[in-house]
């Protein structure tokens, strides 16, 4: 047999196998890949979720996910601060590689009850599609509202359509038939809320939870004239 007959041969070899590898390995893929990939995702993101207890210890914490620049910095992330307390879990702003800090963080992720974007420049939003992302792939089984200032619907829209195939890829792939679901459907959908603020106001309440819990718009005080570090500013206090 010659060299050009066992090229050939070994040719067909390969091109059956992959004809008829979909029929043989496809089934065994499909039914354990998912729960692999998901708890590899876990193991290195959530389940060091050893702050779960801010939610109820009657504090109120916060924590730095980020607080780079729109200029490069390998040592900080863009824009990011995370409330927890009073059983809410809220993120302000998502700057770029906010979101593994805060996947990484020990914070309760799957619990996420809000996300607030103060303002449209891009080290406070580059990261907001992968935090809704995120979020979702640490537990989190509800849609998610990302609350702003006007602007924020035509922004969020954007991410959501820019998501929209990887959220769809993501649930047929790890969502199988006769399976536990891993990664619920609701947990990938999010809304967004605009917030006008009143300015005559020195501070305004932008967000109020049943037991008490507030978020407030702060106006800056300096001699006799009153004005916000920046028009659309949220801030926690």
């Amino acid at each position: 047999m010659n060299n050009t007959v066992r090229i050939v041969l070994v040719s067909l070899s390969l091109v059956s196998l992959f004809a008829i590898w979909p029929a043989l390995f496809d089934p065994i893929l499909q039914a354990f890949l998912p729960k692999i990939v998901l708890n590899t995702l876990i193991s290195r993101g959530n389940v060091r979720v050893h702050k779960a207890g801010w939610l109820t210890d009657g504090d109120l914490h916060v924590r730095i996910c980020g607080s780079g620049s729109p200029l490069p910095d390998s040592s900080r992330a863009g824009q990011c601060v995370a409330v927890v307390g009073g059983g809410e879990y809220l993120i302000f702003d998502a700057g770029a590689g906010s979101a593994e800090n805060v996947l990484a963080s020990g914070l309760p992720n799957a619990n996420v009850s809000g996300i607030f974007i103060s303002h449209f420049h891009s080290d406070h939003i580059s990261d907001l599609g992968d935090m809704l992302l995120t979020t979702w792939l640490a537990g989190r089984n509800k849609p998610l509202t990302v609350f702003g200032p006007p602007g924020m619907h035509a922004v969020h829209d954007g991410f959501a359509k820019a998501y929209e195939l990887d959220k769809k890829y993501r649930i047929e792939h790890h969502n199988l038939p006769n399976r536990p679901v891993y990664l619920p459907p609701a947990g990938a959908k999010s809304v967004s809320e605009e917030i006008i603020l009143d300015k005559s106001k020195m501070s305004t309440v932008v967000l109020e939870r049943e037991n008490g819990f507030k978020v407030h718009r702060s106006l800056f005080h300096s001699s006799s004239k009153m004005t916000s570090l920046c028009d659309e500013l949220i801030s926690c206090i």
